[in-house]
């Protein structure tokens, strides 16, 4: 089955509206992306707005703590002092802000003076009404999962940033290791800044391999589970144990993580073991499930130990006792153990 695509053109819509000038009076900008949530107000604000008269020419109002939307009004109503426009932004607005209903309807006559910007997660967060308004009055920019080409060029900028010297193979590997393309990846362009600077440390100016990556931007937790997963397809009971008990250590909410991931861990291998029985090869792994490459190479080795039945006899049982873990039959980290045990 092929999952939804997840991409959106926002960020692309939005160059071309502020390259255009055309961006409307009132713009949502929403979606996962808050990097470019944060850089299109700034784009907005530094194009309208005149330093030296920011504090009388920009309103930035915290929509969440609103208890009424006249002062968004009120800060809209005013004439910019010495700006081209008054930018208004409001963040988090929610349905239950009273007034509503008027703010709604104000979308349609915010005065040609004014930038009205509402920044938020889910343009539909206020209600339907508040949204189909939006899309009436002005434009709703959703800065969700980037494409391909337009990640890896993020990359190379970032990378570029740091001075740091990089090969096409070093962003396929941050690409991959990130994981930004997993079907259920809550991973961001923030997130890959502070992946970037992790790897900008280490190179010093100077180039990475792409063998380094995962050594450099994977957290301590990330590799014992990987390791764990080596230690069990290896017959290694007494090492899965004790790297168990290293993942336990981070903290209690690892015991759902590591069951999670036991249960992800073995559907990969078992998909990939009956694309290898089948001679159907792996590339429709990545292309229609989101698998990323990273994920099967470290995967490859464990999952050619076992049949694919195995693997499903295997995953039946991890998820009978992430089962019985999440409904409190049983202790998680008794569990993991008899999981082990069973292996």
């Amino acid at each position: 089955m092929a999952w939804k695509k997840e991409t959106s053109n926002g960020y692309r819509e939005a160059i071309a509206d502020i390259k255009n000038g055309s961006v409307p009076r009132v713009s949502v900008l929403c979606g996962r992306e808050n990097y470019l949530i944060r850089w299109m107000t700034d784009q907005i604000v530094s194009k309208y707005v005149n330093e030296d008269a920011a504090m009388f020419d920009y309103s930035d109002i915290d929509g969440f703590s609103l208890d009424s939307v006249q002062p968004v009004i009120d800060a809209c109503e005013m004439l910019p002092v010495m700006s081209d426009k008054k930018v208004v932004r409001v963040s988090d607005l929610g349905p239950k802000c009273a007034g509503l209903p008027d703010l709604t309807k104000y979308l349609g006559i915010v005065p040609d003076t004014t930038m009205l910007i509402f920044t938020m997660s889910d343009a539909s967060a206020p209600g339907r009404a508040f949204s189909d308004a939006a899309k009436k009055s002005g434009k709703i920019y959703d800065f969700g999962k980037l494409d391909r080409p337009t990640f890896q060029a993020f990359i190379r900028k970032y990378l570029k940033q740091g001075g740091v010297s990089f090969t096409p193979e070093i962003v396929s590997a941050i690409t991959d290791i990130s994981g930004y393309y997993d079907r259920d990846s809550d991973y961001t362009l923030d997130n890959l800044r502070s992946d970037i600077d992790k790897i900008s440390l280490y190179a010093d100016g100077g180039s990475v391999a792409a063998d380094d990556i995962a050594e450099i931007v994977l957290g301590n937790a990330e590799k014992d589970r990987f390791a764990f997963t080596d230690a069990l397809s290896e017959g290694r009971k007494s090492d899965a144990l004790k790297i168990l008990n290293a993942i336990l250590s981070h903290g209690s909410s690892e015991e759902f993580n590591i069951l999670g991931l036991i249960c992800s861990q073995y559907e990969v291998m078992m998909l990939m073991r009956e694309a290898d029985e089948r001679g159907a090869g792996r590339s429709w792994l990545t292309k229609e499930l989101k698998i990323n490459n990273y994920r099967m190479k470290k995967l490859s080795g464990a999952a050619s130990k076992y049949s694919s039945d195995e693997l499903k006899r295997i995953l039946l049982r991890a998820y009978e006792i992430d089962r019985n873990v999440k409904t409190g039959v049983m202790d998680a980290k008794l569990g993991l153990e008899m999981f082990i045990a069973d292996i």
